[in-house]
């Protein structure tokens, strides 16, 4: 009789995390079919793969940070969360819609955080335009209710800018209130 080989938790992870190495060089490969390959395979490790994934959100090369946070935003687990944050206020158009994307397909788990983040980023043109992409979606999927009129502000940055944090602190306390109840 064969005994099946088992395989504990901390070798299998071990394994995880030299697939991952070797999948995270071949992001920044010349080969675009080699890196989508590499986005794939990350994507399916999920979770463990977010951390190296954010060290390259920091590249001085465009296409690597797009191939990090187009794998990220394809990763759905909260986790990836403040790693896309960071990415709403990017200078690059590009890297601002792929994060706004993965922040939309986590609906829900995106709002809180999201609102937070308003707070701290409310002067910046980018982020708020990014965010009122975000919040609009979110209200299509029914994963937001703008009762505070938080999404409108967003875009019209000729509004006293005191009215953004204003509307989205009053959003999150009542989120927080309806949590309690």
């Amino acid at each position: 009789m064969h005994e099946k080989k088992t395989v504990s938790r901390s070798e299998d992870f071990s394994i995880d995390y030299i697939n991952i190495e070797k999948l995270i060089k071949v992001l920044t490969d010349k080969n675009g079919l080699k890196r989508q390959e590499a986005r794939i395979s990350l994507v399916k490790i999920g979770r463990p793969a977010i951390p190296y994934l954010e060290k390259l959100l920091n590249a001085e090369e465009y296409r690597t940070c797009w191939e990090a946070i187009k794998t990220i935003s394809s990763i759905p687990h909260p986790d990836t969360i403040s790693a896309l944050l960071k990415c709403l206020d990017d200078k690059n158009e590009d890297i601002r819609w792929v994060a706004a994307e993965g922040m939309i397909e986590l609906e829900e788990h995106a709002v809180k955080p999201l609102l937070r983040s308003i707070l701290a980023n409310y002067e910046s043109v980018n982020f708020c335009e990014t965010a009122h992409h975000i919040l609009k979606e979110l209200v299509i999927r029914k994963s937001f209710n703008d009762t505070t009129n938080l999404i409108p502000m967003l875009i019209n940055k000729e509004m006293e800018d005191t009215q953004i944090p204003l509307s989205a602190n009053s959003k999150l306390a009542e989120l927080n209130k309806e949590k309690k109840n």
